[in-house]
């Protein structure tokens, strides 16, 4: 019975360090998304700053997408 206590706490730490990577992820996951969704940005508004047609007239698809993706 003396050994319980510590290896009770082994497993509350491998618990803790679990969540914590998990949302470590998630964080990088969101990070890398709304890079894309940045990039993709100035993308169009270089495309809307020159004379012609604007993107969304163009690629009306895939404006639909980029609003559904990222300004939603």
């Amino acid at each position: 019975m003396q050994g319980y206590g510590e290896r009770e706490g082994v497993w509350i730490g491998l618990l803790i360090g679990g969540v914590a990577l998990g949302l470590l992820l998630a964080l990088l996951i969101t990070a890398v998304s709304l890079a894309e969704c940045d990039q993709r940005y100035g993308a169009i508004e270089r495309w809307n700053a020159d004379p012609g047609p604007r993107y969304q007239d163009v690629y009306p698809a895939e404006f639909a997408a980029w609003v559904r993706e990222c300004r939603d």
